[in-house]
């Protein structure tokens, strides 16, 4: 095949992904002397250091994990799994995304943002909209305080391959986190996250699929095999 009729090369995108805890994905790794995971909780330069670290590697985006409340015990109780109405556990999310959809695309319009050093005006006030909501669960009188991002909406990332979340993520994310052991246990789950997307729009692809990866890097194979070996 000439240079000239070959397909584009694609690109691979690289996210950092961490978590506000000692024990992530490297278990008991907080242990060796040259690892700082043990005090990222209290320490501002943990997270400013691995920002500056991928942005050296060129990656595109930190993804950080968070959970509610506890993860559940082995032959444990079941109450740290006790956390959402299990019979209906969607039900408390979809006001949540209309509040975010107001709050995102309906307060300040498109012009608001002025910045004009001349005239001494940042924002015009007459073009950022209030809501006023007062619910069962929180209040609120006010715009949103922070002008929309460049692209207005943030970029929706979600985690979950069930047939659920594939359907979901297909229809309204850009990209999906997958975390399977072996390369032919991710294939079929990313085809089906391409077949979905394919049934909404033109390009199957245009939802970005980030597998984990847990590397261990030396610089040679020897001394990477030592790391692992490492108690």
């Amino acid at each position: 095949m000439s240079a000239e009729t070959s397909p584009p090369k694609r690109r691979i995108y690289l996210n950092g992904f961490d978590m506000f805890t000692v024990g992530h994905l490297s278990f008991g790794q907080w242990k060796n002397p040259s690892d700082r995971s043990a005090t990222k909780r209290r320490d501002l330069s943990y997270w400013t250091n691995l920002a500056q670290l991928l942005e050296k590697g060129d990656f595109n985006a930190l993804f950080l994990a968070d959970t509610y409340g506890l993860y559940d015990t082995y032959k444990g109780t079941a109450e740290p799994a006790i956390r959402y109405p299990m019979g209906n556990p969607s039900i408390v999310g979809f006001p949540l995304v209309d509040h975010d959809k107001r709050l995102w695309e309906g307060i300040w319009a498109d012009d608001a943002l002025q910045e004009n050093a001349e005239t001494g005006v940042y924002a015009d006030p007459s073009r950022i909209d209030y809501i006023h909501h007062h619910g069962e669960r929180f209040k609120f009188d006010g715009p949103h305080i922070l002008d929309p991002s460049p692209q207005r909406t943030p970029f929706l990332f979600q985690a979950g391959t069930s047939s659920a979340g594939v359907a979901f993520g297909a229809k309204h994310e850009e990209g999906i986190f997958v975390s399977v052991p072996s390369p032919h246990i991710l294939a079929p789950r990313i085809k089906a996250i391409r077949e979905e997307a394919a049934k909404l729009g033109p390009d199957p692809k245009s939802v970005k699929v980030f597998a984990i990866l847990t590397p261990i890097v030396g610089r040679a194979d020897e001394e990477a095999q030592e790391s692992i070996a490492e108690p």
